[in-house]
């Protein structure tokens, strides 16, 4: 089967879809596979990295192996849409899941298998002239009038389609390929016949000559400015079928080849030499002039290109943004130039170019993290609420607010100060010397002294009952209290705690039973059960907005950040992952891992670029 071709075509990526057409490594088998969902794009890598590994040889065993492959999508969360033939001897299978399979033969075109949410697959003979169409759903539902169209040949329909699918507002789910037969080995199959024909008569033979005559004359025509090289491949298959009737023994009486028959051949021989050369040298001067039309334009985004490539590393972000301006070049002038088949030909190989960079620098890193410590060392049952940081020791909550473990993250050694009196512990927080903590009332711990006295600040009051977040900047103690529906800020001097001072300003809009978390850095942070972050500055709502990033947002969030840190640390446990954003909202990196699905919650490191991240017990520390 080594003489198959397959034309592929795929729609433009999104954040969360993906398509691709992939080809198992024995030709054997071909596939268009398209994938939605979170991290589509690495899901779809995986799966079709799958796909090329399948011990295919027969439809059963197909049938198999795209049951795992059905199945791998669904434990990564995503939907999966497919179309797939097999060729295996004489026979041909045909496999859909959310996709159809369209066959061409012999003038007649039908949809032989097509799917919606289930495995389907069928067997049938295989025919030579055999054109297999494989679509995804969404490509046919692009294309409703695409059966109607699989009359033309593939060269003149699939330009067309291309140009149609990317000016399409969402083609990411949409691939194509059609696989037939290779035009360009047909001849073996050619001469074939003619070696198995042996009582051939020298007319019969002659005649051959006269089909190349008749291919010069009719075909040029029509062909010549459409594609040279298809008409190169079928007079070159004439030329060969010839040949190998020039080596044939002859049939006549004295065993000789008629003179006629070779001076024909040289003749019609030269004839095709001659019209080859001056259509290849016509074409490539038609493709010169396609190209050098769109070279000023090119030549800009390939310079932005590289630009791109060489920061990669020292300015990501900017990186970012630079490729996805390139790639919007290069689909502005695909769109604007439909009729400019080879410049096109060359968009393309550009795009996929630039596609493969954009893609290696996404930010997304899939990370398989080993515990940094188990707090169950230091308490048998010990299950962390909530943690911070001083120099460079954690600080861990237990979830029954009754103790606190502290940590040294350099020789991991622990001690606890059990509290005594002070009702159940809700938050905490610290500075260099001392952590403080929400309970019945605010309370501080001197982390400087073995013993770790007690100090209460103050008491029980409307300010600090309802209470559930604590932070510390500054000389100020902020408590965001939902009953009273605000922030309370107190200063710390040396007489203890001053009166609560109601900090927000402006609270119109804010939704205290939705919020998920606190920090502050000089602005206060806030973060939501629906995946939104709020930035209040003196009291009053700022515009904040998230960048781009491979997943939007849309879940409960915890968020950590400090003073001297240009970063903020997000961790959204539904997407197993923490996102590292700058303070103005670009998006800098994402690391993915199955370790923080149950992970609640994150602190910002002091002295390096990470984050600690407990689940359960489970203290994971994770750099950038």
């Amino acid at each position: 089967m080594s003489n198959l071709q397959v034309t592929p075509i795929t729609g433009l990526p999104q954040v969360n879809s993906w398509a691709q057409v992939v080809s198992h490594p024995s030709r054997l088998l071909t596939c268009v596979i398209s994938v939605s969902g979170k991290n589509a794009n690495s899901v779809g890598k995986t799966l079709t990295e799958q796909v090329t590994h399948f011990q295919i040889s027969d439809s059963a065993q197909l049938h198999n192996d795209l049951l795992d492959l059905l199945q791998r999508a669904r434990s990564e969360e995503c939907q999966l849409q497919l179309a797939a033939v097999l060729f295996a001897d004489s026979k041909s299978a045909a496999a859909t899941n959310s996709g159809s399979v369209f066959l061409k033969r012999n003038h007649r075109i039908g949809e032989i298998l097509t799917s919606d949410g289930e495995l389907k697959i069928v067997e049938g003979t295989r025919q030579t002239e055999d054109v297999f169409v494989l679509v995804t759903h969404q490509a046919k539902s692009l294309f409703p009038e695409l059966k109607n169209v699989l009359h033309q040949e593939t060269e003149d329909l699939v330009p067309q389609l291309v140009t149609e699918l990317h000016s399409k507002e969402n083609s990411a789910l949409s691939a194509m390929a059609w696989v037939e037969n290779n035009p360009a080995l047909d001849a073996e199959s050619a001469m074939e016949a003619v070696t198995a024909s042996k009582t051939l008569s020298p007319k019969r033979r002659f005649l051959n000559f006269g089909s190349i005559v008749r291919t010069v004359k009719h075909r040029i025509p029509s062909r010549l400015l459409k594609n040279p090289v298809y008409l190169l491949k079928r007079l070159g298959r004439k030329t060969q079928t010839a040949l190998s009737a020039l080596r044939q023994p002859s049939n006549n009486i004295l065993g000789k080849k008629p003179p006629t028959l070779t001076k024909n051949f040289s003749l019609y021989a030269g004839v095709v030499v001659l019209l080859l050369g001056g259509i290849i040298l016509l074409k490539r001067f038609q493709i010169n002039q396609e190209v050098n039309t769109l070279q000023p334009r090119l030549g800009e985004l390939q310079q932005q290109l590289a630009h791109a490539q060489s920061i990669a590393e020292s300015e990501p972000i900017t990186a970012r943004e630079e490729a996805r301006a390139v790639l919007q070049g290069l689909e502005d002038l695909i769109a604007a130039n439909p009729d400019k088949k080879q410049a096109i030909k060359k968009l393309k190989e550009e795009y996929q170019i630039a596609q493969a960079f954009a893609e290696s620098i996404a930010g997304t890193e899939t990370q398989n993290l080993e515990p940094f410590f188990d707090l169950r060392l230091a308490e048998a049952s010990f299950v962390a609420k909530e943690i911070a940081l001083s120099d460079n020791t954690l600080l861990a909550l237990d979830a029954a607010g009754q103790r606190v473990v502290l940590l040294d993250l350099t020789t991991k050694q622990t001690q606890q100060i059990i509290f005594d009196n002070i009702g159940s512990g809700k938050s905490l927080s610290s500075d260099q010397d001392t952590l403080y903590v929400l309970a019945d009332g605010l309370h501080a711990y001197d982390l400087k002294s073995e013993s770790h006295p007690h100090t209460l600040l103050k008491a029980q009051g409307d300010s600090d009952r309802a209470g559930i977040f604590l932070q510390k900047f500054a000389t100020y103690l902020y408590v965001l209290n939902p009953a009273e529906r605000n922030i309370f800020r107190y200063l710390q001097n040396t007489d203890g705690l001053s009166d609560p001072v109601g900090w927000l300003v402006d609270k119109q809009g804010l939704d205290f039973s939705v919020i998920t978390a606190m920090t502050i850095d000089g602005d206060l942070w806030l973060t939501t059960q629906d995946g939104q972050i709020l930035k209040y500055t003196q009291g009053q709502p700022q515009v904040f907005t998230v960048g781009e990033q491979p997943t939007p947002f849309d879940s409960a969030l915890e968020i950590a950040t400090h003073p001297d840190s240009e970063y903020l640390l997000v961790l959204e446990k539904a997407h197993q992952r923490v996102v590292i954003l700058r303070k103005d909202g670009s998006f800098y990196k994402e690391i993915v891992s199955s370790s923080l699905a149950s992970a609640e919650t994150i602190a910002a490191s002091l002295t390096e670029n990470a984050a600690y991240v407990v689940s359960g017990s489970l203290v994971y520390k994770i750099t950038f």
